[in-house]
């Protein structure tokens, strides 16, 4: 209660306590500061959590795929191997129905549809131009 003292919450909950039946025990203790920590703690992982939870699927119509600088890509005294070295990059799909598939490189020009994917099959595109 705002503008109670101590003294007199005290002894409302003496009386509080002398007013229970016998056999019952009131005990009132302050959270203690770690506990409190603890439990601001777990309140706000819970919440955020809840609030900005997300869908784990991979399901969807458009995505984008990162094909980073690698050291295969470049000479042995660093410069910039004119093929893009050894490696070969393909992405493989996962289908649930027939489907079809396009695959860009805008800043390559490059365009290549697959049609007509059969279902319930994994399906992997011819390497990518580097």
């Amino acid at each position: 209660m705002p503008g109670t003292s101590p003294g007199i919450l005290l002894k409302q909950l003496n009386l509080l306590a002398n007013a229970l039946p016998a056999g019952y025990i009131c005990i009132v203790q302050p959270i203690p500061t770690q506990m409190r920590k603890k439990l601001l703690f777990l309140a706000a992982v819970i919440s955020s959590v809840t609030v900005f939870s997300q869908d784990f699927s991979n399901k969807g119509k458009d995505f984008w795929v990162g094909y980073g600088s690698h050291c295969d890509m470049y000479n042995g005294n660093g410069t910039l191997n004119a093929t893009g070295g050894a490696q070969e990059m393909v992405l493989y799909f996962a289908t649930e129905a027939i489907t079809t598939v396009t695959v860009s490189i805008p800043a390559l020009g490059f365009t290549q549809t697959y049609a007509n994917i059969p279902a319930n099959t994994v399906f992997e595109t011819a390497p990518l131009p580097k």
